[in-house]
């Protein structure tokens, strides 16, 4: 079945890829936001628990990339608008942190650093696989 999903996926669906990008520029959502749409899309369509009842794949990826363009869109505009509400309501000069806390912050850091430094080779590569790869115990 997977076979024949995929197949189905790259004959009818894939190959309307560029077509549905064009017409995402008439969305003007940016480049980035479009291909988020496009690649959505597509992987909805490759979802689909049955690609037989679907009489037209290419004029279901455009409903649903022009479904999902409109969600994103009334979603930014929102945001736009509440944002602008939100900090006109704090009463906070800026967000940055000042100068001692970034100084306090790369002291701190400079610090972890020298004491991870001093760990033996293979329980540094342990710590850092762990830490800050986020691998498992295991792995």
């Amino acid at each position: 079945m997977n076979a024949q999903r995929h197949d189905w996926f790259l004959q009818q669906v894939f190959g309307h890829r560029q077509a549905v990008s064009r017409y995402l520029r008439r969305f003007r959502l940016g480049e980035e936001d479009s291909e988020d749409v496009l690649q959505e899309g597509l992987l909805r369509m490759y979802a689909l628990p049955d690609t037989g009842s679907v009489q037209s794949p290419r004029a279901m990826l455009f409903s649903i990339v022009h479904n999902l363009a409109v969600e994103r869109l009334r979603r930014t505009s929102g945001q736009a608008t509440d944002a602008v509400a939100e900090i006109e309501a704090l009463d906070v000069f800026s967000s940055e942190a000042g100068p001692e806390q970034q100084a306090d912050a790369s002291d701190r850091f400079k610090r972890f650093c020298a004491i991870v430094a001093e760990l033996p080779p293979v329980c540094r590569r342990a710590f850092v696989l762990r830490k800050i790869y986020g691998l498992s115990p295991e792995e």
